[in-house]
């Protein structure tokens, strides 16, 4: 296999991305093991019930398509992961080597986009009943191309590798390459909705745990490939690579088997009927390979690792394939489980808060009281996944700068924790709960999110964190830079008031992905406000006065006050065919709206009471902060 470090010319040939025989060897493994899955699962892929049949060889496309862009999307994932954040980076510019990585991951997301199509092609082809030679020239292609999800889903990652390619052509910084990154990440999300989760018991929950699921593969399994495949005989790279990605994999694995747990729960439960299933018998070898890798991995981090350090490569290597043979086997189980149909009993066996007509609230909830508060618990697996990863990373981080002797206060850390415990409270906890029954409930949230959890992140300085430990790491500081406090101060009053007095509000609340949209909102805008006006995140020439930052935080109580004063005078009930159709026993709903204005204003008297504080440029009581800046 021809090294990275070789002329560019020699690795990367015009086209699709050139392959070696190792790479053939596991695209192939994974089709064996999907076609050997879906024989023992139930035979031949037959028809949906009540479409016309397209053949067998359309019924075959489909789960090669899907196995080919599951491929590619490793491929893509893996390229930009290891040149973007594993591969070293001088002076804040891409490496030769990484820049290869870039200009490889615009090749293969060419082939991403080419399995997007084919798939989409091959699933109208059997949507219609026809083949796939009829449908190309037919307009019922362009009708349906954009008239199902999973369509949509499809031409999305086409367009997503198409950008891709352009990028790897053009990427100089890895900051470039992380938003791609990012970028090809989001643009799954649609498609991986699509599927089965979609008509799951519970398909709120089902659809996240599918996306951690997923995306946490796609790392993991997409660096290994190429590690792989591409730099297996890079000898000066390997070390620090695969150094920095075993902790990005552990991590990965943690989040795979979590979220796979989760939604194998939500479809099973623990009934031997249903894992006794053809997709139950699936899941559960899938689950015994999962096993197994982690067993690798473990092997790998104890084992080849250091052998690989002291120079001595080869084990390294065999341990290396043979974990990507098995990511190739759970690859093709992985497409066999979503072609495969869940047990009847499957479908009902769960009381589904989440999948009926109200889709953000549990019609069982028990009225409000300070215990249920307190108490409750709403499950959301993509927020509790970003919790516990800023978490750790901040945590990791951290360690890391004390490690290099350079001190962080321990109220920093305090606070930032309690940023991520009053996060997770307000989305997935007690508050979460009642926050789609009750206008005063979503009220506060969406004023805990903007306010309080801004303020105790900024406090937290995960920023300059990061900052002095690039710093201390000998790579150029990390600086951001926002917009003023008053582009902040515009931002948090117009998201508020349009999430509370406008038809926003009921979309929001009809819709799981947007309830939890307005809330990254207020966060963003509450961060971008307080930041400049509370953290040690900005150089001090950035700060405000400190008169005029207490001019902002009076005339956002004020607004705060006249959003309040417009909740409890109105005559007309804010999202009031949502509201008024919960009909809740224990509560009226104009008396709630009137609770929400009282809401609003102790916020805004809270709000003036932090005037002491505004403008200094840190937290209260911060003796450190001249030690660490």
């Amino acid at each position: 296999m021809t090294s990275l470090g070789s002329h560019p010319r020699s690795v990367l040939r015009a086209g699709l991305p050139t392959l070696r025989p190792l790479g053939w060897l596991l695209v192939l493994l994974a089709a064996t093991s999907l076609v050997l899955a879906v024989l023992l699962s139930g035979g031949v892929p037959r028809a949906t019930p009540g479409l016309q049949d397209a053949g067998p060889l359309t019924a075959w496309m489909v789960p090669l398509a899907r196995t080919l862009l599951d491929v590619t999307t490793f491929a893509v994932a893996g390229c930009l992961l290891l040149a973007g954040w594993l591969m070293p980076c001088p002076e804040g510019r891409l490496s030769a080597p990484a820049r290869r990585l870039v200009r490889l991951a615009g090749r293969w997301a060419l082939a991403w986009s080419a399995a997007a199509v084919c798939l989409l092609l091959a699933g109208t082809a059997q949507l219609v009943g026809r083949g796939v030679r009829e449908v190309v020239g037919t307009p019922a292609l362009y009708r349906l191309a954009w008239g199902t999800p999973q369509n949509r889903g499809l031409l999305l990652v086409a367009v997503a590798g198409a950008a891709v390619a352009v990028l790897g052509a053009r990427a100089r910084r890895p900051g470039a390459v992380r938003w791609a990154l990012a970028g090809t990440g989001l643009a799954l999300v649609p498609l991986l909705v699509a599927g089965h989760v979609a008509t799951a018991s519970s398909h709120y929950v089902a659809a996240q745990s599918l996306v951690v699921h997923v995306l946490a593969a796609s790392l993991w399994a997409g660096g290994l490939l190429v590690v792989v495949v591409h730099l297996r005989r890079e000898t000066d790279l390997l070390p620090v690579v695969m150094s920095r990605f075993s902790r990005v994999a552990l991590w990965c694995f943690v989040a795979v088997a979590l979220s796979g747990l989760a939604g194998s729960w939500v479809r099973l439960g623990l009934s031997w009927e249903t894992w006794h299933s053809p997709y139950g018998v699936l899941a559960a070898v899938k689950a015994l390979v999962l096993g197994v890798l982690g067993t690798l991995g473990a092997a790998h981090r104890r084992w080849a690792l250091p052998r690989l350090a002291a120079g001595a490569p080869h084990a390294f290597a065999r341990l290396a394939v043979a974990e990507s043979a098995l990511m190739a086997v759970a690859t093709g189980l992985a497409v066999a489980l979503a072609r495969t149909a869940p047990p009847t009993d499957a479908l009902t066996r769960a009381t589904p808060p989440h999948a009926n007509t109200f889709a953000t609230v549990d019609r069982s909830i028990e009225p409000v009281s300070a215990w249920n508060l307190i108490t409750g618990f709403r499950p959301d697996v993509l927020v509790l996944s970003i919790v516990a990863g800023t978490l750790l990373g901040y945590l990791l981080a951290r360690r890391r700068l004390v490690g290099r002797g350079h001190p962080w206060p321990a109220r920093r850390t305090a606070c930032f924790l309690a940023a991520e415990v009053v996060a997770a409270w307000a989305m997935c906890g007690g508050l979460g709960s009642y926050s789609a029954a009750l206008i005063s409930a979503e009220a506060t949230r969406l004023l805990v999110m903007g306010l309080v959890v801004p303020a105790l992140l900024t406090w937290g300085s995960p920023i300059l964190l990061v900052s002095l430990l690039r710093g201390a790491s000998g790579t150029r500081p990390t600086h951001v830079r926002r917009p003023g406090p008053v582009n902040g101060l515009v931002a948090l009053v117009l998201v508020l008031a349009a999430a509370l007095m406008t038809p926003l509000l009921e979309a929001s609340l009809r819709s799981p992905a947007l309830h939890a949209g307005t809330a990254a909102a207020v966060l963003a805008a509450g961060w971008l406000f307080l930041g400049p006006l509370l953290g040690v995140d900005r150089a001090s020439a950035e700060r405000r006065d400190e008169r005029d930052a207490r001019l902002l935080v009076v005339v956002l109580a004020l607004l705060l006050l006249v959003q309040a004063g417009h909740l409890w005078t109105s005559t007309s009930l804010f999202a009031s065919d949502w509201f008024t159709a919960l009909s809740w026993p224990w509560t009226d709903v104009r008396s709630d709206q009137r609770l929400a204005g009282g809401v609003v204003a102790a916020f805004a008297a809270a709000v003036l009471s932090s005037l002491p504080w505004v403008g200094r440029g840190r937290p209260p009581a911060f003796p450190q902060d001249r030690d660490v800046r």
